[in-house]
């Protein structure tokens, strides 16, 4: 259901007339998402204004785009995931370059650092370690092209925010399914619950599996908790922890997304703080790929 509505053609305003091409789905027609963003002339112009100062900055086409398909991915926005998709193909980005983009990867080395380096900050909301800025300062880039990076992160996170906010109908072309990612948003209003024989034999099956793999999580949609682990090893790449329950010789792979919340001595930490041998414990839950979430972390040194 649209929550805002878009301006119809004849209501248009100077500022939907200087709208670059690329934006739109095709030559006869404007994006749904400038028209529902006409309805504020202020936020209007206010995008507007940015995406003109970022396309004359120091990143290429190109590279804008690779983040955008990044963000687009980690916030689950279909329409912008839609757009950006048929955007970046006209710009001639290969399927394959849009698909590893999405996953914040890229065939270039210089190109994929800039994009962990994007999906550090969208999902750590800014905290980056030392690390991940060495990381792309290492990959050649200057520290004005790490701002602006960090300047086309943001817009598009406005973008995402506001089509997910308005539900704003996709005039694009849909975005194909790629491989799950650890990140992908689950819309609440797809969630169907658990009624036949059948569906909860598999969440019996899936259960079984669970306490098989030395486990203490259930297979549940809703959180569960997380008995005292140990960290065995960070993935700072595929934004994952390996953790080891006392007592337990399997391990559990727990993926961070960008609604995991750290503690550390009853105050909040980021993922920078994590190492090998602390001691972990708190709130998980299972995506509908079947991947174990954190949702709720506390930090104990051991």
């Amino acid at each position: 259901m649209l929550r805002l509505t878009p301006v119809e053609p004849e209501q248009s305003c100077k500022e939907l007339k200087r709208i670059p091409d690329k934006f739109h789905p095709n030559a006869k027609e404007t994006s749904n998402f400038f028209r529902v963003l006409a309805r504020s002339s202020a936020a209007l112009n206010a995008y507007l204004r940015s995406e003109k100062a970022l396309a004359d900055g120091r990143l290429t086409p190109r590279q804008r785009e690779q983040i955008a398909l990044t963000v687009a991915e980690i916030n689950g926005s279909k329409y912008c995931l839609a757009a950006h998709n048929a955007i970046s193909r006209r710009m001639g980005l290969s399927d394959e370059e849009i698909r590893l983009a999405r996953k914040a990867s890229a065939s270039d080395p210089k190109a994929e650092a800039m994009l962990h380096f994007v999906r550090a900050i969208v999902i750590q909301r800014g905290e980056i370690s030392d690390a991940d800025f060495g990381a792309l300062r290492k990959a050649g880039f200057s520290e004005a092209e790490a701002t602006e990076i960090l300047a086309n992160i943001v817009l598009n996170i406005f973008s995402n925010y506001f089509n997910l906010m308005a539900s704003t109908e996709v005039d694009f072309p849909a975005a194909p399914q790629i491989d799950a990612q650890h990140y992908t948003r689950q819309n609440p209003s797809e969630e169907k619950p658990v009624k036949t024989k059948s569906s909860n034999v598999t969440k019996a099956a899936i259960l079984a599996v669970l306490l098989l793999a030395g486990s203490s999580l259930r297979a549940l949609t809703q959180t569960d908790t997380l008995a005292s682990s140990q960290i065995q090893s960070i993935d700072r790449t595929n934004m994952s922890i390996t953790v080891k329950q006392r007592g337990r010789d399997e391990t559990v792979t727990l993926y961070i997304t960008s609604e995991t919340r750290f503690f550390k001595n009853g105050q909040p930490a980021i993922t920078s703080d994590l190492k090998a041998g602390d001691e972990v414990s708190g709130l998980v839950r299972k995506n509908s790929e079947g991947k174990v979430e954190a949702v709720r972390i506390q930090i104990r040194n051991p």
